[in-house]
């Protein structure tokens, strides 16, 4: 290493015994000296000034990477400021992997590494062998021309084959990373000093950015972010309840249904939706012009079969050939009294009468009135308000904690701060299509508290049924465990 040349020391003053002369009286005019001292200046000055702009340039480098906030800001200030203070025409900065391996993150005058590069992949494995021969860590200087045929490629086409290998390492020695400065000429000595007066800044921006890495959220050490993810890990093997929230709708326990006796249309409904019935109320009345006329006619046939008996009854004293008609005339009138009957059922089945007492319920009088209904078709309901039971639609992800028995916590959109509890009582096993077009499965529940006053037909609200006891880690990450279940196939 070349040492920095010293300053010339000033001649000590003559120390003869004879006495010293008197100074000679400057004889030149005042325009003259102040050429002369102007002249002066003016030869000192550019070496003193580029010095010192070497010096300024030198701090400021050094404070941009103290000022680093993330390693790639300190890989692009390496790769692009040292060449300018060491006279190299390129820089390349290289972080240690696994293995010892470096890998290229900057280059000088370059944004991003293109990694399809035949010459990236030469220098990454040049460098990684100078870290494994090189146990000292120590700067290495090198011609690319004694390099060995595996680097044919570089010592080629690379045009600055004067190479300066400055490592990073760790307080404790670890390896960290480094840089490669290349120029054409051979490298002096008052550019090393630069170069390794860099390295060490660089070094300790390096250790420091990478021990803020290994610190806690809010700068918390190490240790103490251990504990904390310690903590967290314990805090998720808690045990608690697995549970899921599904939409529910308070629906009658045993409804009646009121179905269409017979093929017709609906001429009037008269009651109201949700409105309380009692036994015996006419509730529908079906069109029922046809079934009038087929009755009317069914006894009009019923009256000449009736006659054609009475005759065959009378000629059948007298006549052979009577006897054999009197049964076929008795036989003609059973059929056309049983036709008669059924169309007289027919007309009576035109009026629906209520069977039981309790609340009507469908949905709109007005889409009911005029349409056609095929005898079976549903029209309405009558249910007891006292007889209720809850009617809940589980997604189909949540299925796994269905179980008869589950306890369940109810709360109604018309009092969410009153939760009722509820118990599953039976659930379906094959998932069908909502209102909403998704897949779900249906489960029935009772109310608990027999005493209280049950909710109003139709409420709806949210379920949160209670399976089986998990860990709370399973509880928060069940469903992406499930998708990558179902991804990996596992």
């Amino acid at each position: 290493m070349a040492m920095l040349q010293k300053s010339r020391r000033p001649t000590p003053p003559h120390t003869s015994s004879r006495p010293a002369e008197p100074p000679k009286k400057n004889t030149q005019t005042p325009r003259k000296e102040k050429r002369r001292i102007k002249k002066s200046i003016n030869t000192q000055l550019p070496v003193q000034a580029d010095a010192g702009h070497g010096l300024i340039s030198l701090l400021e480098v050094e404070r941009e990477a103290r000022d680093a906030q993330a390693l790639s800001d300190l890989h692009y200030i390496i790769a692009n400021q040292t060449p300018k203070l060491t006279a190299a025409r390129q820089g390349f900065v290289f972080q240690n992997q696994r293995r010892s391996k470096m890998k290229l993150v900057a280059v000088t005058g370059l944004t991003t590494v293109d990694r399809t590069v035949p010459l990236i992949d030469t220098l990454e494995r040049l460098c990684t062998r100078i870290t494994k021969v090189n146990k000292d860590q120590t700067p290495q200087v090198f011609d690319t021309s004694s390099l060995s045929n595996e680097y044919s490629d570089l010592k080629k086409n690379y045009p600055f084959h004067a190479m300066c290998w400055l490592p990073f390492t760790s307080r404790n020695g670890d390896k960290i990373g480094g840089m490669l400065l290349a120029r054409e000429k051979e490298w002096v000595q008052p550019d090393l000093i630069v170069a390794g007066r860099l390295a060490g800044a660089f070094e300790h921006a390096w250790i420091s950015l990478l021990a803020a890495r290994y610190k806690g959220p809010r700068g918390l050490p190490r240790a103490t972010s251990w504990l904390i993810i310690l903590a967290c890990s314990l805090a998720l093997a808690i045990p608690v309840p697995m549970t899921t929230l599904a939409p529910m709708e308070i629906v009658p326990a045993d409804p009646f249904i009121v179905a269409a006796p017979i093929d017709g249309v609906i001429k009037d409904i008269l009651i109201e939706p949700n409105s309380p019935i009692a036994k015996g109320d006419l509730l529908v009345t079906f069109e029922n012009t046809t079934l009038k006329n087929q009755l009317e006619l069914a006894e009009r046939e019923v009256f000449v079969a009736s006659a054609r008996l009475k005759r065959a009854s009378q000629l059948a004293f007298s006549d052979r050939r009577g006897r054999h008609d009197l049964g076929i005339a008795r036989a003609q009138l059973e059929l056309k009294t049983a036709e008669r009957d059924f169309a007289r059922d027919l007309a009576a089945n035109s009026r629906i009468i209520a069977e039981r007492s309790g609340i009507a319920i469908f949905s709109n009088k007005k889409e009911l009135l005029g349409t056609p209904l095929t005898i079976g078709e549903r029209i309405l309901q009558i249910a007891n308000p006292d007889q209720v039971e809850v009617q809940i639609e589980v997604p189909l992800g949540d299925s796994l904690i269905l179980s008869d028995g589950a306890p369940v916590t109810l709360y109604l959109d018309s009092s969410p701060l009153k939760p009722i509890s509820a118990t599953i009582l039976r659930a379906d096993y094959e998932a069908k299509k909502t209102a909403s077009d998704t897949l779900a499965f249906k489960a029935v529940a009772k109310l608990d508290d027999k005493d209280r006053q049950p909710p109003r037909l139709g409420v709806r609200g949210t379920a949160q049924i209670f399976g089986d006891k998990v860990s709370l880690g399973f509880y928060l990450f069940r469903k992406p465990i499930s998708a990558l279940r179902q991804w990996f196939g596992i």
